[in-house]
């Protein structure tokens, strides 16, 4: 295997290990919450509260839930999700752990935040909801560090996490859903089983102070069902303590790696900055077009602008026109545009889809039928008719100019917003027809009124 390759795979495991031992904070019910839930007033003035409230004795899970009159006259339905977080502990006393195993030292980092060392689901009747159980991905990380830090490629993977996860499940909840029915003695033994398997062999006495038994119930109440409708899927998830967006692809990414040749790009993107000679280069083809007006004219040249554009009411700023006219210059395979939120990426790439259309279709159009840019082509291992998968249909259809697949995009971020955005933009019908039907759009519009032409029109695109 290339060093390069095997440079690429060792930053992307490191990638992989900071994203694991990742943790958002110990949930807390925001103010505003707090005095409604604790007001006496008679009329709330909400349309949705999130609750915050201790699992104790005297009441059960269910009792919790239906026995406030106010709240169940006043925001009568509930989230899908009932939410218990068990035991808190200070994120330092991990980091601490960490550092005096592999670098025999304190960290000078003073981070008091607290993470929640357990959680679940439960139903409306206070029954645990089989596959939620959660140990803390930081804590459970500690302990694998700690037991095998030779073996962290292997030991600290996503698989190993689940696979824990059903063993304590297994060892404190029935396959029988209806017996499973959550108490505060349940959960104060599953935290002193925790503590004894995550903590007790791992973490300093004089550091177990920061590690205490607590118990949240979080859920959300909703005024009515539009309220429900509209912000039940959106509510944060706390009991899912694994927040790892990334894991399973970082270990895809290794994978491929491994067994995949031809993976030049990508492992030239992952180890732009290792070397100082790549740095270097780097640093010299760097062009700032403040310095260089010249660059800026060429860049913005109209010869260099998109082919397709995006139906809205604005044009792309500066910048915005730099960076689509920069991409389509690129002769490489990644692209890359920065930016804080609300800078207009997600619309950046709305105008580079416009334009991958335009270039699709004046491919398509040299074709008179739609079929002629179809090839026909059959199943090879099938064990139905024509070695197909299905007597009925048994052939699939490839295109026969491949370059139309050039026009792909494959749009990744670093937070998945920009993501997350194209994609609900992209099927808004209504928004896409306001910018066709806009009145800056109507000139351009007028221009193909056939109705209003007296010979028949046609078009050669090319």
């Amino acid at each position: 295997m290339k060093t390069k390759q095997l440079k690429a795979m060792e930053i992307i495991e490191f990638w992989r290990l900071i994203e694991f031992l990742n943790q958002k904070a110990f949930p807390i019910q925001n103010m505003e919450d707090r005095k409604v839930q604790l007001s006496k007033m008679e009329e709330l003035n909400q349309n949705k509260l999130t609750i915050f409230e201790e699992v104790t004795d005297q009441q059960t899970i269910k009792e919790k839930i239906k026995d406030n009159e106010k709240l169940n006259e006043q925001l009568p339905i509930t989230s899908s999700d009932f939410h218990i977080v068990v035991g808190r502990m200070q994120r330092k006393i991990i980091i601490d752990t960490l550092y005096q195993e592999f670098k025999d030292r304190e960290t000078v980092e003073n981070n008091t935040e607290n993470i929640a060392m357990l959680a679940m689901k439960v139903n409306s009747e206070g029954q645990y909801i089989k596959e939620s159980l959660r140990v803390s991905p930081l804590l459970w990380g500690m302990t694998v560090c700690c037991q095998y830090p030779n073996k962290l490629k292997t030991k600290l993977k996503l698989e190993e996490y689940y696979k824990t996860m059903a063993t304590i499940e297994a060892h404190f909840f029935s396959v029988n859903e209806a017996e499973n029915k959550i108490t505060v003695k349940l959960l104060n033994r599953l935290f002193n089983y925790i503590v004894k398997l995550f903590v007790d062999d791992y973490v300093s006495i004089e550091q177990k102070n920061g590690v205490t038994y607590y118990n949240n119930l979080i859920y959300t109440r909703f005024k009515n069902q539009k309220e429900f409708d509209k912000y039940n899927d959106t509510l944060e998830n706390h009991s899912e303590l694994m927040i790892s967006f990334f894991q399973s692809d970082f270990e895809l990414v290794l994978n491929k790696l491994k067994t995949t040749n031809n993976q030049d790009d990508f492992v030239d993107y992952v180890t732009a900055l290792h070397d100082d000679r790549n740095r270097n280069e780097l640093e010299n083809n760097r062009k700032d077009i403040r310095q260089n007006d010249d660059l800026l004219t060429s860049m913005l040249d109209p010869l260099n602008s998109p082919k397709g554009k995006w139906p809205s009411k604005h044009s792309p700023v500066l910048m915005q026109q730099l960076a689509i006219n920069a991409y389509l210059q690129q002769e490489g395979k990644i692209f890359s545009v920065n930016g804080p939120p609300g800078t207009g990426k997600t619309t950046l790439l709305k105008e580079l889809i416009a334009h991958n259309v335009v270039e699709r279709a004046a491919i398509l159009a040299e074709y008179k039928n739609a079929d002629d840019a179809f090839n026909t082509i059959s199943f090879k291992d099938g064990s139905k008719k024509y070695r197909g998968y299905d007597n009925e249909f048994n052939h699939f259809y490839g295109l026969k100019n491949d370059k139309i697949n050039d026009f792909n995009l494959l749009v990744a971020s670093s937070n998945n917003a920009a993501v997350e955005n194209i994609t609900k933009e992209l099927p808004d019908y209504a928004s896409l027809m306001d910018g066709i039907d806009s009145k800056e759009t109507s000139e351009i519009k007028e221009l193909f009124n056939q109705r209003k032409q007296e010979t028949e029109l046609s078009f050669r695109v090319r």
